[in-house]
């Protein structure tokens, strides 16, 4: 009964000497408790200590944790972040949670928000009459617009719009010529690859031209050509029965 009293003391002993001897669970951030990421995200490391198996969650899906546990170490722990290209508009943030047997710590992940230029509408189909035209431009990028030198001559812009959303202002000029024409304007960030481009197409001034336009003939029977110049199609009558339409010679001025 003696050994045994003793043996359980020894034991007892033993167990209060282990439990003296064992560190106390730690869970410290070693680098820092925040990271920054462009739109375009990328990869980071952070580090921690801890005497404890750990693991690691991110709040978002868009940040990828690698390796995402482990464990207890000696020395620093180094995991990689990986966050994706932001295809918003917004910036985003969010949160790493590191723990170890009870322990946490907390890391904050920003990013910036995705680059847009939008421009709407992108095409314009105009009449030959001078006007003014509205595009809207939205946009998180500071911008530049550019204007074709081969069509500066008709198309200005006329001024923007104080709104949130840029409403940018180009007046057209008449089109006087005898052809349809094609003008190019660029909205281009500054500084930066994003670009859009309106096309304004704007139809000819509608023009049919005849020469000689009059005739004074003797009594006799006579064959008479007239030359047509035109950009539309168009039909040949003759109001007195006197008169016939014979034919259309194939040269390129039309003479009928």
């Amino acid at each position: 009964m003696k050994h045994l009293f003793f043996a359980l003391i020894l034991l007892s002993g033993i167990s209060i000497l282990f439990s003296a001897c064992q560190k106390a669970p730690f869970l410290t951030m070693t680098g820092p408790r925040s990271l920054s990421f462009t739109h375009d995200g990328g990869t980071q490391t952070i580090a921690f200590a801890s005497n404890r198996d750990w693991s690691i969650t991110s709040s978002d899906s868009w940040i990828r944790v690698s390796p995402s546990s482990g464990l207890a170490a000696d020395g620093d722990i180094t995991v990689t972040l990986t966050v994706s290209p932001n295809t918003t508009y917004d910036s985003r943030t969010a949160t790493i949670i590191l723990s170890a047997d009870g322990l946490s710590e907390s890391l904050s992940v920003t990013q910036d928000m995705g680059l847009g230029l939008i421009v709407s509408p992108t095409s314009f189909d105009l009449t030959n009459d001078a006007q003014t035209i509205e595009v809207e431009v939205q946009k998180n990028v500071r911008y530049s617009i550019l204007i074709d030198d081969a069509c500066k001559a008709w198309i200005n812009q006329a001024g923007t719009k104080a709104l949130s959303t840029d409403k940018v202002l180009f007046s057209i000029s008449a089109n006087d010529s005898y052809d349809n024409r094609t003008g190019k304007i660029t909205i281009k960030q500054d500084d930066g690859s994003l670009s859009e481009t309106i096309l304004v197409i704007q139809s000819q001034t509608d023009g049919l031209f005849v020469s000689p336009s009059e005739f004074s003939l003797s009594r006799d029977d006579h064959s008479i050509g007239v030359t047509v110049e035109s950009n539309v199609d168009y039909e040949v009558s003759c109001e007195v029965e006197w008169v016939h339409v014979v034919s259309t010679k194939a040269l390129s001025s039309n003479t009928i």
